[in-house]
């Protein structure tokens, strides 16, 4: 015991902790279900009898098609296809703060089974910089990949907030402050971060920020717990009334664009390596949006 090192120790007692948190936010019943997930379980005992700080990592692979991506951020922000491919030229021009990104991950996560990219999200990014949402709300931040793009788009177009709701996760790297670390200090300004459970906090910070402009759901992906959180902000959308998700559930989806009356907007994701299911993002537009002019819409590179 004595000659067991001091650093596996602690990291256990952080995990110990973690956990504890977790569960007492969101309540036992539903941590002994996230944690006893067949893929995790094994995961979850790995870390604790190693005293590992290797952490559950994201997959932000790209869909399958650049010009259903194309299609997507057209439909949701009815702009014409030229001026969305120009906001994507612009983040793949973005290459110092995409490094930043990059490197941060890659020093944290340096165990990552898959190398580090912007991914599907970078259609977030897009959607943010055409639109200029005053407010936009998402739940699940984890690393803070997502964050990160929507916060550089709302920092270029010199206007707008971004709402996160996040539970403490047992997936992140120890040794690091929490969900949203890889955002970089510089875009926090516009940020709001609120530590709980979506099911607590949604219905009071959306009914507090309404109108939400733009909603992204990257959370609990269970079909009911979707259902739950678009039921809940629909009521307090403004303009452009936009509700996003990550990993859609195709049903779902169809079923709420029937309800609603507007078409359903879905692109299809990468397929994760051991995995038999695809990444879907989808979409919502419930209110036509107000198209600014491309005159007003980007600056001039460099500015």
């Amino acid at each position: 015991m004595g000659d067991m090192p001091i650093h596996p120790l602690r990291t256990r007692w952080k995990l110990l902790l973690l956990y504890y948190r977790k569960a007492k936010v969101q309540g036992l019943t539903k941590s002994t279900r996230v944690l006893l997930k067949p893929d995790r379980v094994g995961f979850h005992l790995w870390r604790l009898i190693s005293g590992r700080t290797q952490a559950w990592s994201n997959f932000y692979v790209p869909s399958t098609s650049l010009s259903a991506e194309l299609h997507f951020c057209c439909q949701m922000s009815d702009c014409p296809a030229a001026l969305v491919k120009q906001v994507f030229a612009e983040l793949d021009d973005d290459v110092e703060f995409v490094e930043t990104l990059r490197r941060d991950y890659n020093r944290v996560r340096s165990d990552s089974p898959v190398s580090f990219a912007v991914g599907r999200l970078k259609v977030w990014y897009v959607i943010v910089r055409l639109l200029r949402p005053n407010l936009v709300m998402e739940t699940g931040v984890h690393d803070g990949l997502s964050s990160a793009l929507i916060l550089r788009a709302l920092d270029r177009n010199q206007q707008g907030s971004l709402v996160s709701i996040d539970l403490p996760s047992v997936d992140l790297p120890i040794g690091i402050e929490g969900p949203g670390w890889l955002v970089p200090a510089g875009l926090q300004s516009r940020w709001i971060l609120h530590l709980g459970d979506s099911r607590e906090l949604l219905p009071a910070l959306a009914r507090q920020y309404s109108p939400v402009d733009i909603f992204i759901h990257d959370s609990d992906h269970s079909p009911e717990f979707q259902r739950f959180e678009y039921d809940t902000v629909r009521p307090f959308l403004g303009r452009p009334g936009l509700l996003l998700t990550d990993d859609a559930h195709p049903d779902l989806f169809r079923e709420l664009a029937k309800q609603w009356a507007v078409p359903c907007n879905l692109v299809e994701g990468g397929r994760i390596e051991g995995s038999d299911a695809n990444i879907l993002l989808g979409g919502l537009r419930l209110c036509s949006p107000q198209r600014p002019r491309p005159d007003e819409l980007l600056r001039k590179r460099g500015d």
